[in-house]
């Protein structure tokens, strides 16, 4: 899997962009790599563009994803926007990860498009 991540200082943004087949290792590394860009540029919006991907990660891994949000000190008052694949891939996927991200109070939403993200990100309610 290839992926990038870099903060858009404008928008005060965390961006990943990534192509490819992501695996439960992929999405450990991403979220080590979003809290250390998170905490650097004390931001809290995070936006993860899948657009191209397919995951991989068995749900038993998406389950324990909060707890490493958790681990690492990232804060319930952040804000990620996930963009799902086009293809649908693996959709259901996603959803549960949403909703397990929210269920453990972090504010995880899904979108179809970038820009769309970007203005749920934009929102000062926790939307």
């Amino acid at each position: 899997m290839a992926w990038n991540a870099r903060y858009l200082p404008d928008e005060k943004i965390v961006l990943f962009g990534a192509t490819g087949t992501m695996s439960s290792n992929d999405a450990a590394e991403q979220t080590k790599e979003a809290a250390r860009l998170i905490k650097e540029n004390e931001t809290n919006f995070v936006l993860c563009d899948y657009s191209r991907v397919e995951t991989e990660i068995p749900v038993v891994d998406l389950y324990s994803l909060p707890q490493l949000f958790l681990e690492l000190g990232l804060s319930r008052s952040m804000k990620a926007a996930m963009v799902v694949p086009e293809t649908g891939h693996r959709y259901e996927d996603y959803v549960f990860f949403e909703n397990r991200s929210r269920n453990e109070g972090f504010n995880v939403k899904l979108f179809n498009d970038v820009q769309t993200a970007k203005e749920w990100l934009a929102q000062k309610e926790n939307a």
